[in-house]
């Protein structure tokens, strides 16, 4: 490997006696069941250009011919069911399942008026025009109306009797459909149901890990449910928090198969995903599919210069200006946490705030600050990228923003874009030895496609890009994977120190899919109303600690953003079948690099022993399996 590609990090020459005993201190804490750690974590090196398409596996991201199969059913002219059926599908296919879709035409109906409005020429659907689903081990109907569901009940129920699994995906509206189906579906009702509202979640088993203790509220869920009652031998997973109880999600055994049934909005977003999955391999005695375990630590704005005079918050609080807060308040606090919790920071430079945008980009009024700060981060074991020569989206004129540009100014080519990037990775390698620039971050999340195209032609070494996972569609929004052309794409996921519901919902979610947490921060943020929600600096930390402990509670390895950015390469590089027979469960990989991570769900069964790897239990049904070879035996009982 190229040792200029990989982040070098210096080595702290002197412990510290409060190292020492915060260390000792977390030991003993593991020691009494604290933390559920997995195996010694194994350091990655990210792999440069060339090494890349060396071990590269042509198949990975391709589903195995000998994989389950599954039909989704959708409504084409709903676009409910279609955002449903999108998400479920990618799921799907991500976890090494073969996935058919059947489009169905469900129409009310039409007057003259609408069909004048050129109203699609489609015919309806319904229980008459039935298609074939028996070749199949698993249908999920994207679709609430069940008297449109495209099947015979009778014909449907025995299917699922003889060893067939079915997903009511979407929610159920009260029709004719209900009743005739309200059998299968584990409803004792007798008469059409009334509907409510579900604004409140909470967890009624260990489906995901993560959820024990924790309710949620209309953050996360706010939409119709049916006040059903249910037999007694449905095992209910989610309810509302209400008294009494209302079921979301639930299943029932049916002869050899499986009838899963959701009766709220619950798996439409990608924030959602974790839920999902989880709900899906509940369906089977044993499921595995690979993760990326892998949990990063980002600080925008950092080094960047500091806002001169007072802030009315700070001043109260500590007495000083903003720069010196910084100084002596916000950055010793951050080398207590990376010491405490033996993590690693990636900060992102901002070269100047100012607004120029034609150049010459050569701002440096506050290089010293800026090596003080990156010969910090890179002494606690950091990584330092680029978010930008100032914090001007890479946007031209005329970029349409979701909302508001927020006063920020377009840049006249994509030359001068370039221009800038050029200035702020060599302003930035200049800060202290041996730090190699390889990550970026867009100001704001925000960079045009004509942007990302120019730099990801002209800076061969900026290998990663980590934009969001969920964002608007002026931002960088993306998935964990490697493109084409090597480059890593490593989104973050949360932001803030003090995390909202919605973003425990989604840190939970991406614990479940794809056992990764990534999280940024401002040294700002106090200075932010909604970002420090309130402004008390000690309780931002210790919201900030607690979510650091809640990871490391559950096993995730912690690094920094080229650290990720190797482990997404290794999943991403895996294909895979697995088979399950007499309480063995077989697996074998293709595409191992070295090392790479499997989450095994149970359902009745625990492991007993393990050939090409070893497991360790992350919750009741939940095991991390480490895989060091390609072929794994898995003993369970």
């Amino acid at each position: 490997m190229n040792s200029r590609r990989t982040l070098k990090k210096l080595i702290i020459d002197i412990v510290t006696p409060v190292v020492i005993f915060s260390v000792m201190i977390g030991a003993l804490w593991c020691a009494q069941g604290g933390y559920k750690t997995v195996s010694e974590p194994k350091e990655y090196d990210f792999l440069d250009e060339d090494a890349w398409y060396v071990v590269r596996n042509e198949n990975a991201g391709k589903v195995s011919a000998d994989a389950q199969k599954c039909l989704v059913v959708f409504d084409g002219n709903d676009e409910t069911s279609i955002a449903l059926k999108d998400n479920v599908v990618f799921v799907l296919k991500s976890i090494n399942v073969q996935v058919q879709m059947k489009e169905l035409y469900i129409l009310d109906e039409l007057d003259e008026d609408d069909a004048e409005e050129g109203a699609p020429e489609v015919e309806p659907v319904m229980m008459q025009d039935q298609y074939d689903y028996a070749e199949f081990d698993d249908v999920i109907f994207c679709i609430s109306d069940l008297s449109c569901v495209g099947v015979d009940y009778e014909g449907f129920a025995n299917w699922v009797a003889q060893g067939g699994h079915a997903i009511f995906a979407m929610g159920i509206e009260p029709t004719d459909g209900l009743l005739q189906w309200s059998g299968l579906l584990g409803l004792s009702n007798t008469t059409m149901p009334d509907v409510t509202t579900a604004d409140s979640l909470r967890f009624k088993t260990s489906l995901l890990a993560g959820v024990e203790g924790r309710e949620f509220s209309d953050d996360i869920i706010n939409c119709a449910a049916l006040e059903v009652d249910l037999q007694p031998d449905c095992l209910v997973h989610i309810t509302t928090c209400d008294e009494p109880e209302l079921p979301l999600l639930w299943e029932k055994s049916v002869g050899e198969g499986k009838v899963l049934t959701c009766n709220a909005d619950l798996f439409e977003s990608k924030a959602d995903r974790g839920v999902f999955v989880s709900a899906y391999c509940s369906l089977y005695p044993a499921f595995a599919y690979p993760v990326i375990n892998s949990a990063v630590y980002c600080i925008d704005d950092c080094p960047a210069p500091a806002p001169a005079g007072y802030d009315d918050n700070v001043r109260e609080q500590y007495g000083y200006t903003v720069r010196d807060f910084i100084s002596n308040v916000w950055m010793p606090s951050m080398q207590e946490i990376a010491a405490e919790y033996d993590i690693a920071f990636t900060t992102f430079v901002i070269q100047s705030y100012d607004d120029n945008v034609e150049g010459p980009f050569n701002n440096q009024d506050d290089i010293k600050s800026a090596k003080y700060y990156a010969s910090l981060i890179v002494g606690m074991g950091g990584e330092v990228g680029i978010h930008g020569y100032n914090h001007q989206p890479l946007v031209l004129e005329g970029f349409e923003y979701d909302n508001e540009n927020a006063g920020y100014v377009e840049w006249p080519s994509a030359k001068k874009m370039l221009e800038s990037i050029e200035a702020v990775i060599k302003y930035t390698e200049s800060l202290t030895d041996e730090l190699y620039v390889q990550a970026y971050i867009a100001p704001s999340n925000v960079i045009s496609d004509e942007a990302l195209l120019a730099m990801q032609n002209r800076f061969e070494d900026l290998r990663i890009y980590a934009g969001v996972y969920l964002g608007t569609k002026d931002q960088m929004v993306q998935e964990f994977q490697v493109l084409d052309n090597g480059i890593v794409y490593c989104p973050r996921l949360t932001a803030d120190m003090q995390m909202e519901d919605s973003e425990w919902w989604m840190q939970i979610n991406e614990l479940n899919y794809h056992y990764v947490a990534s999280n940024f921060i401002h040294p700002d943020d106090i200075l932010d109303e909604e970002r420090s929600d309130g402004g008390d600096f000690a309780q931002m930390i210790s919201s900030y600690k607690g979510m650091i402990e809640w990871n490391q509670r559950y096993g995730l390895r912690t690094g920094t953003i080229s650290e990720c950015g190797a482990a997404v390469q290794r999943y991403s590089n895996l294909s895979y079948t697995q088979t399950y027979k007499k309480d063995t469960l077989h697996i074998k990989v293709d595409g191992l690099i070295d090392t790479a991570y499997m989450m095994l769900r149970l359902n009745g069964k625990e492991p007993v022993q393990m050939e090409g790897g070893t497991y360790t239990k992350l919750s009741e049904n939940i095991y991390i399996l480490e895989i060091s070879d390609k072929n794994i035996t898995i003993k369970l009982v």
